[in-house]
């Protein structure tokens, strides 16, 4: 130092280097930590709308899946209940075919037209036999039989449609379908 520096002026210029020194510490250290804060708040920042982002998109995936499962579950019930009313309809709608077919076959029988009722008796009793008519199915063989005994000439309104028909008939019914059988070998087709 200067030969004509006193010591309190070594002791100011220590003390002026110390506090630039600590202020210049001071000012690094502010700086890591506004650095830092802004660091941890962009990131906590991110973290929030990433996170929001993630977890909308998250349950609208959910919803979506959910909302699926649930359209599969009401178009499968709303199928079964469709199939079952039209099942339903077909059922109704056989039965009132197999009522037309008898009541042909009757009014056919009022006008002694057997060539033309033994025909409609064969479709009500295929009718019968696909609604499962039981004991029906046994008087209209049983009347058919009576039908067939009762021509005078032996023609048949479509033969091979009422053969087929009666083939039909079930095995509780084998000695009337065999009867229907015999009797129908002698006619002919008209």
């Amino acid at each position: 130092m200067c030969a004509g520096t006193t010591k309190q002026e070594i002791i100011d210029l220590y003390k002026a280097l110390l506090q630039q020194e600590n202020s210049n510490h001071t000012i690094f250290i502010s700086v890591l930590m506004g650095i830092t804060a802004l660091l941890l708040g962009a990131t906590w920042w991110w973290n929030k709308i990433g996170a929001e982002r993630f977890i909308k998109t998250s349950v609208k995936e959910e919803i979506e899946s959910e909302q699926k499962e649930v359209e599969l579950k009401i178009e499968k019930k709303v199928n079964e209940i469709v199939a079952l009313k039209l099942k339903e309809h077909d059922i109704k709608l056989s039965e009132a075919e197999f009522d037309i077919y008898r009541s042909i076959a009757i009014t056919l029988h009022q006008a002694a037209l057997y060539t033309h009722s033994i025909y409609w008796l064969s479709k009500a009793i295929d009718k019968g036999v696909e609604l499962d008519q039981g004991e029906l199915l046994r008087a209209l063989a049983v009347v058919m039989i009576s039908h067939l005994e009762a021509l005078t000439v032996k023609e048949v309104h479509n033969l091979g449609v009422v053969k087929e028909i009666i083939k039909k008939l079930p095995d509780t019914l084998s000695i009337e379908r065999k009867k229907i059988e015999e009797l129908l070998k002698d006619c002919k087709n008209v």
